[in-house]
């Protein structure tokens, strides 16, 4: 009886085995669908640039996360605990928002941070599945292959993207795909390509993944060369070689012939892109993929009697000799336009011209790094938050370049979270590329082959981003996880977290935290929705205090505030509505306090409710805080000229302290023009110049001074502008001259002007008057 019992037991403990796997297997089955529909096509929503397209996918990703979490801790598996460790970068974006110059840029950040290593986490443990280990491969190269179809398909104008393919300065078509970015795109697509590359070094392939991972590859040459990227090319080049010593001879062999291949296709269809219809260059492409896929074939087959050549002494590095032969004749050739330049197209021949350390893209991240080293110093232990190189670099800038992004990936990570937060970014990368180095060392010859495209795919992206804003991209980070997890999972051993308290505590005040920063998502998302319905003309106050109740900390809701509560007290008169413009506009300059554009709407606002005294403070902080921008001087200058006449006749103190005020703004312009002129290069993106918008108003306060000589100097040769401005300019000339007596010139001006403008005598006359009283 008591063994009947026993049995009986037994029998439903395995049938709650078998549900409770069964209901594992279902539960990672929707896990796994929903991570490879993020990874494959949210790139489609401009490569996760924009914070509002990531909003979302944030909500979905904590979402899972959190039921993957309460599924872990009742299953009592996990991932081993040293993959936490990516949570510790978020962490130190976490920190920086307590001292960010934008606090939506810090929280930002901090989101995007939490989700790249939640969907990390979430992917290590799916790959403890040998089957999804086994899949995830041809997952990642299906996303090259949409990518680089998808640009060939903005090319030829099958598919409406905006920037997918954009002319540059020699009128190339770049291809940047999704990206909207050739650079980034050049460094993601040469990723793919390294990858398959390595794939069909594994000598116990099957034909049809030879196929598969052949058959892409030319179309992944073509589509790094139509970026014209020649620092993702040269990167590309550095990594190829580093990859090459990564295997053996035998394999090495495999990984030449299909580079070679590959470049050679994708040369011949850069070349017929512009000249064969599309049908054509279908053709040549299928050519490529018989070509690569019969030698991936073969080499399957015989590759083995390859092997004997690994035995050979340093037989690793003599692919590596030749290579660097060859790149030192290469060079050779290109600086000499010698035979090979010459094979290659036109386009290309004027990029490789355009390579010189006197270039703008060399010499702009130059003044990047510089700039950006000046502004960590300020706050060198926790960073100064994320964006904030966005408000910071005017302030320290002294070449008026124009740039959104450092263009180092590494510089933004130092910027955003200070030392702190890139020790700790260096320390969890660098650990988990030891991890990769460790199976590569000690992973079976099949999986080795894996281990090594992953690496050099990696390489390739953080190699790249040295030099480029590729850590922008929220697709990058999704690559380079995707990547990692599939390096790093070949041998993952699952750790039971019922044993240890403190792994289950972490996984906790993860989840709480991954919750928490879920419901921020939402709200951030459900402001940007209703910021949306407002920007379509759908203005109420309602909506406008929803607006800043759901998102309080981003200066474009407390402008939007402004405006609706000015428009309101315009109609209304109630005091109530100022006050709450006043409100917003205060919690705007608490947000962004350096914020040039920030501190010039407020001044605009004060210059509006006639308190020009604080108007006047918050003008100066604007060029204190943005020195290159010709439109703030204009209208700066604009302004306090008109100040100084308001307050003329009433208190001619505090105008002679307005007209003093605008003319060390005017001296302020001069000296940073100088300066700008002195720079052995010429770097002028932001148009900086001395506009007659200023030269007049200057001109108009020292006339108003009696100060007749100091206006000639500043009117004489001021043409083109507004047509009102320069009547008046031309009157105060003829005036000035008369005052100080030189009558001819006056006279000259005079009758110039009086063909030209008939009613030019009022002017004239006005001024006179002036000047005489």
């Amino acid at each position: 009886m008591q063994q009947r019992d026993l049995s009986n037991s037994i029998d439903l403990c395995k049938m709650k085995e078998v549900n409770l796997s069964g209901g594992n297997l279902t539960m990672n089955l929707i896990f796994g669908l929903v991570l490879v529909f993020i990874f494959i096509f949210t790139p489609f929503s401009r490569g996760l640039f924009f914070e509002t397209e990531f909003y979302i996918i944030h909500i979905f990703i904590f979402i899972l996360f959190c039921i993957w979490s309460a599924r872990s801790i009742v299953t009592k598996n996990t991932p081993s605990v040293k993959y936490f460790l990516v949570f510790l970068i978020p962490l130190s974006f976490l920190l920086s928002i307590f001292v960010a110059e934008s606090p939506q840029g810090a929280i930002d950040n901090f989101l995007r941070w939490m989700n790249y290593a939640c969907f990390f986490i979430i992917l290590v443990s799916l790959l403890d599945n040998e089957r999804y280990r086994h899949m995830l491969p041809y997952i990642f190269s299906g996303m090259g292959v949409l990518l680089a179809i998808f640009a060939l398909l903005a090319y030829y104008k099958l598919v409406d993207y905006r920037d997918a393919v954009l002319i540059d300065h020699l009128g190339n078509q770049r291809f940047t795909s999704v990206f909207q970015y050739g650079n980034t795109y050049a460094a993601v697509i040469g990723s793919f390509w390294l990858f398959n590359l390595s794939k069909l070094t594994d000598r116990e392939n099957k034909v049809w993944q030879v196929i598969f991972f052949s058959f892409p590859l030319a179309l992944f040459a073509l589509n790094l060369m139509h970026t014209y990227s020649r620092g993702a090319l040269l990167v590309f080049a550095s990594v190829w070689m580093i990859t090459l010593l990564c295997m053996p001879l035998s394999r090495q062999i495999s990984f030449v012939f299909h580079s070679f291949l590959s470049t050679f296709g994708g040369l011949v269809l850069f070349r017929g892109l512009s000249i064969y219809s599309p049908i054509t260059t279908l053709i040549l492409m299928i050519l490529f993929i018989i070509l690569s896929s019969v030698f991936g074939i073969l080499y399957m087959r015989y590759g083995w009697k390859l092997q004997k050549l690994d035995k050979w002494r340093l037989s690793r590095f003599y692919f590596m000799g030749v290579a660097v032969i060859l790149a030192v004749l290469l060079f050779l050739d290109m600086k000499n336009e010698g035979f090979v330049y010459k094979q290659l197209p036109v386009s290309f021949q004027e990029r490789v011209k355009d390579i010189s350390l006197e270039t703008y893209s060399v010499q702009g991240r130059s003044l990047f790094m510089d700039d950006a080293l000046k502004i960590s110093s300020e706050n060198p232990i926790l960073g100064v938050g994320g964006e904030g190189w966005r408000i910071l670099f005017t302030h320290v800038q002294e070449v008026p370049y124009w740039s959104n992004e450092t263009h180092n990936g590494y510089l933004e990570i130092l910027l955003s979270t200070g030392w702190l937060g890139m020790s700790l970014f260096v320390g969890v990368f660098g650990y988990l590329f030891f991890q990769l180095i460790v199976q590569l060392r000690s992973s079976s010859k099949q999986e080795s082959t894996l281990v090594v495209g992953t690496l050099s795919a990696l390489l390739m992206l953080f190699l790249h981003s040295a030099i480029d804003f590729n850590f922008s991209y929220g697709t990058v980070w999704f690559v380079i996880m995707v990547l990692f997890a599939m390096g790093i999972t070949t041998k993952n051993k699952k750790e039971k977290i019922e044993k240890t308290i403190l792994i289950r505590s972490v996984l906790s005040l993860l989840t709480l935290a991954v919750a928490i920063s879920g419901v921020y998502s939402l709200r951030m998302y459900s402001a940007e929705n209703t910021f949306s319905s407002i920007q379509k003309g759908q203005v109420t106050e309602s909506k406008v205090k929803a607006l800043i109740d759901k998102n309080p900390y981003s200066v474009r809701y407390q402008e939007i505030a402004i405006d609706v509560y000015l428009q309101l007290y315009q109609q209304t008169k109630k005091a109530s509505y100022m006050e709450l413009a006043k409100g917003s506009l205060n919690r705007m300059i608490e947000l962004e306090p350096r914020n040039a554009r920030v501190m010039f709407n407020a001044g605009i606002f004060h210059y509006k409710l006639g308190d020009f005294e604080q108007a006047t403070i918050y003008f100066d902080k604007v060029l204190e805080y943005d020195h290159f921008n010709t439109g703030y001087y204009e209208n700066i200058i604009k302004m306090k000229n008109d100040m100084m006449q308001n307050t003329y006749q009433l208190d001619k103190e505090k105008a002679e302290i307005y007209a003093n005020s605008l003319t060390n703004d005017f001296k302020l312009l001069n000296e940073w023009h100088e300066r700008m002129k002195a720079y052995s290069f010429e770097i002028n993106e932001r148009n900086f110049h001395i506009p007659v918008g200023a030269r007049v108003p200057v001109a108009q306060t020292k006339f108003f001074f009696k100060h007749f000589e100091e206006v000639i100097p500043l009117l004489q040769g001021v043409e083109g502008g507004d047509p009102n401005l320069m009547t008046q300019a031309q009157a105060m000339l003829a005036v000035s001259y008369m005052m100080i007596g030189e009558k001819e010139k006056s006279k000259k001006v005079y009758e110039n002007m009086m063909k030209q403008v008939p009613n030019f005598k009022e002017y004239y006359n006005s001024y006179l008057e002036l000047a005489k009283s």
